[in-house]
């Protein structure tokens, strides 16, 4: 939802497959296959030890996200850590080589917190109800900060303990989230956020963390965010705030007198932030959905242009790390035409040298379908960015199907990245688009907030006015669109085949929110407080909360659904999927639905990877693969 991814039944998919695969006359082979394409190593996370020699890391390589670690240079091998099947999330590496890292079971976002010693095995630290999320080591390695929600579930505070000791301290309490957190260099303050809405407005706190004092630091822009990012050589703190242009800028948080400095250019979003002992500054942007990684040495480091080390490819500010003195920046990038690989920058040199080299599973990296960005106009005049895949031969038809990729969040970025998913689209023969439309971040607070108490409006707007673009150009068959997407991308999908039934042919929904109301009240624990800066409430917005739920409107579907869903999902929980199923079944529509044990709210383990997108891809190829009449 937020910033919300049968013996027989394989059998058919993969004849299905194997056709749209299948070069006629004048078509190329393909350059993957989708089996190929899912083997594509992922690493979500990254953590770099004080003194930059070890890079401890998240991997799917194994086929689960799991730990990993590797020197810090090439040639390395990488060593497994962690072999339990789950997933693995948020890393830390300490001065003495401890790691600290999350867990959950069967993707439940019951995460557990666990210690791994030099030379020993992980070990849980903790087996709790509350889930202990966000895990950071002292500077001196003896103690771990962490949020929990011990009080009420997904309503964190910030916690302390001391690795020897092991009793959790509360230094918070509240009902607003509290995330984060970030030490001060000398150990003795913790920097968080406390925001109700995931990151869109919150105020900066800083903890003593032996007295337990609370001081609040609110936003230099009204109503806007400040986050803390890393802590200074000189007590002070670098944070993310929101700045009058409506983007997150990076910011100088003093916490003597609590003032806050915007620092830096402002024209896009600071994403991540590091500092070394010298007072050098590392930090990421995301420029107009590429990554932007720059550096400035200290000690003043604001005092003049900064080395420019990266313009291009995605980098995920979990993905990257800087060592104390600022000689690496160890990080995970991507590319359209390229999966994740590791590396290390001498970031005064600006030197890349390549630790771990992409694994795409056998594609051949060379003939994939290229991705490209296009700017649209919508029904408003609103410039809408759209991500482009289009099939290197004509094996449906020209012009060809298409297939509408709906992003979750609402408020998130498609972005450059390597994706399967529309990869094995465009190559089975299908125009692939995905549009950052309105809410999406990346565009600044103002774009942002357009689809606040409008989901399902003009969102979906934009998505109607993108292909009507591309059917008035020729570039797709305007009576062959489908659409998918997942958490908040399939909410827009329901909602677009029930309040625009003749513009979709065929739709598959992950994880999507047909009821609102009925969403507000499974999950308001954990997004009451978002849904009111997003829709309200089901109390003080009842008619646009009926107004926009599909889950009324399912008399008007007219195309076939497909529906996959995590058995353990805790943030669109599995009944709202399955009502959806039951409505349709008992109408006798056509519609179908699979759900995957041991997953949550977007699916981590590969083979459930595989076979949802296998799914995924016979569906299209079922339901839009051949001509149809215009309608």
């Amino acid at each position: 939802m937020t910033t919300r991814p049968v013996a027989s039944a394989l059998v058919a998919t993969a004849l299905l497959l194997a056709c749209a695969h299948a070069p006629g006359p004048s078509a190329a082979a393909p350059g993957a296959t989708l089996e190929a394409l899912s083997r594509a190593v992922r690493f979500p996370e990254v953590a770099l030890a004080p003194d930059g020699g070890t890079i401890a890391f998240t991997s799917s390589r194994s086929g689960a996200v799991e730990l990993w670690t590797v020197a810090a240079s090439a040639g390395a091998t990488p060593r497994q850590v962690t072999t339990a099947g789950e997933r693995v999330t948020s890393p830390d590496v300490g001065p003495d080589g401890t790691m600290v890292f999350g867990s959950d079971h069967g993707g439940d976002e019951r995460y557990d917190l666990f210690v791994v010693r030099p030379g020993a095995a992980p070990a849980r630290a903790s087996g709790t109800p509350a889930a202990e999320l966000r895990p950071r080591l002292s500077p001196d390695g003896h103690r771990v900060a962490y949020v929990a929600d011990r009080d009420r579930p997904f309503r964190t505070n910030l916690f302390v303990r001391d690795l020897e000791a092991g009793a959790p301290r509360a230094l918070t309490r509240g009902e607003v989230p509290v995330l984060g957190p970030v030490w001060s260099r000398d150990g003795r303050l913790l920097a968080a956020v406390r925001t109700p809405d995931e990151e869109q407005h919150g105020e900066l706190l800083l903890v003593d963390v032996d007295s337990g004092a609370v001081r609040v630091i609110p936003p230099p822009s009204e109503d806007g965010l400040l986050a803390p990012l890393a802590g200074l050589p000189d007590g002070r703190f670098l944070a993310r705030a929101t700045n009058g242009a409506g983007f997150l800028q990076l910011a100088i948080v003093d916490p003597r007198d609590g003032s806050t400095r915007l620092v830096g250019p402002g024209d896009w979003d600071v994403e991540w932030a590091a500092a070394a002992d010298d007072g050098s500054v590392a930090w990421l942007r995301n420029v107009h959905g590429r990554s932007e990684l720059a550096f400035a040495p200290g000690p003043d480091p604001f005092a003049a242009a900064p080395r420019v080390l990266l313009a291009d490819g995605v980098v995920s500010a979990a993905a990257i790390a800087m060592d104390r003195a600022g000689r690496r920046i160890a990080l995970v990038d991507e590319a359209p035409d390229r999966p994740a690989r590791l590396a290390v920058i001498d970031p005064r040199s600006g030197a890349l040298e390549v630790v771990v080299t992409p694994e795409a599973g056998g594609a051949d990296l060379s003939r994939l379908p290229r991705a490209a960005m296009r700017t649209f106009r919508s029904f408003d005049g609103t410039s809408i960015d759209a991500w482009l895949w289009t099939p290197p031969a004509a094996l449906l038809g020209s012009p060809p199907p298409c297939v509408v990729l709906a992003h979750g969040g609402p408020s998130g970025q498609v972005r450059g990245g390597f994706a399967p998913l529309p990869l094995a689209l465009a190559e089975a023969g299908f125009v692939v688009v995905a549009p950052n439309f309105r809410g999406s971040t990346g565009y600044g607070r103002a774009f942002e907030d357009l689809n606040n108490k409008d989901w399902g409006g003009g969102d979906l707007g934009d998505l109607l006015a993108v292909v009507d673009a591309l059917a008035a150009s020729g570039t797709l068959d305007r009576a062959r669109v489908g659409i998918t997407g997942g958490s908040y991308g399939g909410y827009l999908t329901l909602r677009a085949i029930t309040a625009a039934p003749d513009r979709f042919a065929a739709a598959v929904d992950l994880f999507g929110m047909p009821d609102l109301a009925v969403d507000y009240e499974l999950t308001k624990d954990r997004f009451g407080l978002w849904y009111e800066t997003e829709m309200g409430t089901p109390a003080t917005e009842p008619d646009l909360f009926r107004a926009r739920s599909p889950i009324h409107a399912l008399d008007r579907v007219r195309a076939p659904l497909l529906v996959l869903q995590g058995a353990n999902d805790t943030n669109v929980p599995r009944a709202e999927s399955e009502e959806v199923v039951e409505k349709l079944r008992r109408r006798g529509a056509a519609v179908e639905y699979v759900l995957y044990p041991g997953e949550g709210h977007g699916f981590t383990h590969r083979a459930n990877v595989l076979d949802a997108h296998r799914r995924t891809v016979a569906f299209f190829v079922r339901y839009l693969g051949g001509a149809k009449p215009a309608r």
